[in-house]
């Protein structure tokens, strides 16, 4: 999901030069009112992570505003800065001018933490995370029956109940015409709406994700693919912003199979199992290659009810798993427009190759930025993985 279209095209042709970055943090208690001054940032960053359930994570050191040329002492408490009824904004962007300045949000965030800095007394440390914690707490007391509906309609009805002016982005290229069956819901409320891999979750049964973005929008959107067209080039050399890199081959949690079952709840006949593979006969870890078949555990999600759901499903669970054949890390210069989910081309010892970006740090005071991809290890040239594996069911 790239971040380009957000922002001008001024700031998309400063990024990789010399730039005043500058950050605006406000904070909230709950009523809703963002602070009239923004926090001074001394130091800190933030890391928007894919694999994480709740995308984003901070860690700031703050000092008061300037007001009336003297600065203002950060209160914490009740009536300031607090671990129970905070919350963050952060914006980051370009101070092009004395008041020209361009901002693009970098989170939203409930504070975990609070404490005065060690050797500044004016100075304090805050930790974050984005709202999807807010939904992990918010587990049900009893067993909750949930109505038949539409995707959409149920998803956002579960994050208003918890976050009542909750906005909810649904990307066109998830389905949303599907009429969910009624299911019963035992405890875990963000198990429903996305949850963790296996969770019987809306997102899941689509192939999608569901997450907050930088500006706190609940979006879902498909899981991304190696084949999606890459948005970012990180190479070396002049005109580059690639510093260095480093490569981990491994195949620990790789798995190349997985088979679905849906329905039996609702009036929906019970569905599966339906395989789905990596039938890819380039691919390192097709499945009737030498790599072997891997299945992972078998996935049940009472909100499918058709063998192609099952399907985009199945394949929405195995592609972050097939692109876990090598893993890659590098920093580049400075720039927030880069965001987990992004397929983008980096430089590898073998040349430039597709990636998908899993978790990106950007240091606020315009530092480099410490990214972890993915990708797939290519074959040579054509499937040399021969001779193949017995036959075995795929969809």
């Amino acid at each position: 999901m790239s971040r380009a279209g957000e922002v001008s095209e001024r700031f998309v042709r400063s990024i990789g030069g010399t730039n005043n970055w500058v950050t605006d943090i406000r904070w909230s208690n709950e009523d809703g009112v963002w602070s009239e001054h923004s926090l001074r940032l001394a130091a800190g960053t933030v890391t928007a992570d894919s694999t994480a359930q709740a995308r984003w994570s901070c860690s700031l050191t703050v000092r008061g505003p300037i007001v009336d040329g003297s600065e203002q002492p950060v209160s914490i408490g009740d009536d300031g800065l607090n671990n129970w009824h905070t919350y963050l904004r952060v914006d980051h962007g370009i101070q092009f001018g004395p008041n020209d300045r361009e901002l693009i949000g970098m989170g939203r965030y409930r504070v975990d933490t609070v404490e005065r800095a060690t050797d500044d007394p004016q100075a304090v440390v805050l930790t974050g995370v984005s709202f999807e914690a807010k939904l992990m707490d918010a587990t049900f007391t009893t067993p909750r029956k949930l109505a038949a509906g539409d995707p959409y309609g149920r998803v956002l009805s579960l994050l208003r109940q918890i976050i009542p002016d909750a906005t909810l982005y649904w990307d066109p290229r998830v389905d949303n015409d599907v009429w969910l069956p009624e299911v019963t819901v035992e405890k875990d409320r963000w198990g429903q709406i996305d949850g963790g891999r296996m969770a019987g979750s809306v997102a899941r049964a689509l192939g999608a994700r569901i997450f907050c973005d930088g500006n706190g929008v609940f979006v879902c959107a498909p899981v991304p693919s190696l084949a999606d067209v890459p948005t970012w080039t990180a190479d070396a050399g002049p005109g580059g912003v690639l510093l260095r890199s480093s490569e981990r081959l491994t195949s620990e949690g790789v798995g190349n199979q997985i088979a679905i079952f849906g329905g039996g709840t609702g009036g929906i006949p019970p569905i599966g199992p339906v395989i789905v593979s990596d039938s890819d006969p380039y691919s390192r870890t097709y499945y009737k290659g030498r790599f072997g078949p891997r299945p992972l555990d078998d996935y049940t999600n009472q909100n499918i009810r058709s063998i192609n759901q099952a399907w985009k499903s199945g394949n929405g669970i195995l592609q972050p798993q097939l692109g876990l054949r090598q893993q890659a890390t590098f920093e580049s210069l400075h720039d927030p427009l880069k965001v987990p989910d992004d397929v983008g081309r980096l430089r590898v010892p073998d040349g430039l190759q597709n990636v998908i970006l899993d978790s990106v740090t950007y240091d606020l005071l315009g530092g480099d930025l410490q990214t972890s991809v993915r990708t797939a290890v290519a074959l040579p040239a054509g499937p040399a993985d021969v001779p193949e594996m017995p036959e075995s069911v795929t969809v």
